[in-house]
């Protein structure tokens, strides 16, 4: 009687295969079939959302050409089996061999999931926190009062604010989240509603119904969170023709003004910054465009 072979594959970030057979004591001659192809399940944002990992396993039944033709779950969490089974489904073997003659056996595909490490900003509200500025610099106080009294402010995962570096529109969106969840605060605080006093207006220029249709959103990005919440929360997104967001791209000053005027209104914009189409803006300059902006903003705020 022919004894089953079981094939293993770990699933990481990245697929890693890992295969071993039992030998067949009926076989005078083995040879183990070898896996050829391994689609990799997909890891659902559902699935994601919900925190669930771990390990699944799939019973295969493959043929003499090598095909998968059945598949049975043997363990596994509800939100990670059906993925699991089409890629399962879709699993090719070189033929396994007793005699020379290939063979229909069974196997096991373990796929394990595991959640992955999403990026952070570095988040204080302490200045001295940012290893990189000091009282000298001229964004210093724009960032003290970002940090300190708006509670704003955040860097890189190395404790940096780095003011010289470029904005990115990733980062730009996060800086007008928490600036409007902070506006809605002092709202509340005057009983009045923001968007009902002009402070805010929703901008969905290309009209998204759902999140889901912005292209190359990638929920490992540190603005991610924020990204979604500003959409959702204020219908505020945006994105180009194609629906691609691309929050790794610098801004242009010109581009962080058009925005703003968009969402806030012109009386919003600092004075003192002008519509520079060729000039990058950088963090340091943004920070100071940002608490100039608020003080305009959080003034409209303040109780009659």
């Amino acid at each position: 009687m022919l004894r089953n072979s079981i094939f293993t594959i770990l699933l990481f970030v990245a697929v890693t295969l890992v295969a071993n057979a039992q030998t067949v004591s009926i076989c005078k001659e083995f040879i183990a079939g070898k896996i050829i192809d391994l689609p990799k399940p997909i890891y659902t944002s559902e699935a994601k959302n919900a925190k669930v990992d771990g390990k699944v396993e799939i019973r295969v039944k493959i043929n003499e050409n090598g095909d998968v033709i059945a598949t049975d779950v043997i363990s596994g969490n509800p939100l990670l089996l059906e993925t699991s089974l089409e890629a399962a489904k879709k699993a090719k073997y070189t033929p396994q061999m007793c005699d020379q003659k290939p063979m229909v056996t069974d196997g096991i595909i373990a796929y394990n999931f595991v959640l992955p490490i999403v990026e952070k900003y570095f988040v204080t509200e302490k200045i001295a926190d940012f290893t990189d500025l000091n009282s000298d610099s001229k964004y210093f106080e724009s960032i003290f009062f970002l940090t300190e009294n708006l509670k704003i402010a955040f860097g890189s995962a190395e404790n940096k604010f780095e003011a010289e570096k470029n904005l990115t529109r990733g980062e730009f969106v996060e800086f007008l989240f928490k600036g409007l969840n902070l506006l809605e605060e002092r709202g509340k605080l005057s009983n009045k509603e923001t968007k009902q006093f002009g402070i805010y207006k929703a901008f969905n220029p290309k009209q998204l119904k759902t999140f889901s249709e912005i292209k190359d959103f990638d929920e490992l990005r540190p603005y991610a969170v924020s990204m979604r919440n500003l959409f959702e929360k204020f219908n505020i997104v945006f994105v180009n023709e194609a629906h691609n967001f691309n929050g790794n791209f610098p801004m242009s000053q010109s581009e962080v003004i058009g925005y703003w005027k968009e969402v806030f209104g012109e009386e919003a914009l600092p004075v003192n910054f002008r519509n520079d189409k060729l000039k990058v803006i950088n963090r340091g300059d943004f920070a100071i465009f940002l608490a100039e902006s608020l003080e305009i903003l959080t003034y409209k705020l303040l109780p009659e």
